[in-house]
């Protein structure tokens, strides 16, 4: 009986302390990131079967290029962060899309 009254009791300042850390984030500000510019990638609209549709983004330190996983283009989009340019779209290999397990 105690040690539920404890687990109920640290649950409580848990969600208290998640919540006041979720709330004080609102203000936070930009982090000095600043908007410069969009990068259209050909094919990519706004709204309807061309809206742009993607799950994973993964970035090279070292070459500075972005790749994102494309649902739309069914490849790998890279971008090229130095020149904020498209380079191109890498399709999956034999024309293959990624399944969820089960799917």
């Amino acid at each position: 009986m105690k040690a539920s009254v404890v687990a109920q009791a640290i649950a409580c300042v848990s969600v208290l302390c998640l919540s006041t850390a979720l709330s004080s984030g609102q203000g936070i500000s930009n982090g000095g990131l600043q908007y410069m510019q969009t990068i259209n990638i050909p094919g990519w609209g706004q709204t309807g079967a061309t809206q742009a549709n993607y799950d994973l983004l993964g970035f090279n330190p070292a070459t500075r290029i972005m790749y994102i996983a494309d649902r739309l283009s069914k490849g790998i989009t890279a971008i090229n962060t130095r020149s904020n340019v498209f380079i191109g779209v890498m399709p999956m290999p034999n024309g293959r899309q990624y399944r969820r397990h089960g799917l």
